[in-house]
């Protein structure tokens, strides 16, 4: 998932890049299939994250964040057009907000697997005593009883 993003990211730097026709074919197909990935694996992503009990809450505040992304976007990235009056640092700012995301996604991903491995691996603290039975030799060899003194 967070090659996805990576990529999806990263593919907004080859339409700043160059506005020729096949930069542009390479820029959707790169840029859409990235994207159908992020679709699909998004969902999974956060019940992996949430678990079942707590999705369908979780879900709402993805949708809501969501919405606020697509709300303010276009209005921001029109603000950055007037300011500079190029087109191109919307795809720079897009591309970087992108690969911040990805590489925020792969930093969380990895802390959490090491956290849970570490986790799992015996503490040195926590001995198991193993409880074994040495026979003891009688002093009695004969078959007497023992005397009494």
């Amino acid at each position: 998932f967070s090659t996805a993003v990576l990529v999806n990211g990263a593919s907004n730097f080859i339409s700043a890049m160059s506005a020729s026709y096949t930069m542009l074919v390479l820029y959707c197909v790169v840029y859409s299939v990235s994207m159908s990935f992020i679709g699909a694996l998004a969902f999974q992503v956060l019940m992996d994250i949430v678990g079942m009990k707590r999705f369908p809450s979780a879900f709402g505040l993805f949708t809501v964040l969501e919405s606020i992304t697509i709300l303010t976007g276009p209005p921001l990235a029109g603000l950055l057009v007037d300011f500079t009056g190029q087109y191109n640092y919307i795809f720079y700012a897009t591309a970087l907000n992108g690969i911040a995301a990805g590489l925020f996604i792969s930093l969380a991903s990895y802390a959490l697997d090491r956290k849970e491995a570490k986790m799992k691996e015996p503490r040195g603290l926590l001995l198991k005593a193993i409880y074994t039975e040495i026979p003891v030799k009688s002093q009695h060899t004969s078959g007497a009883a023992p005397e009494i003194i």
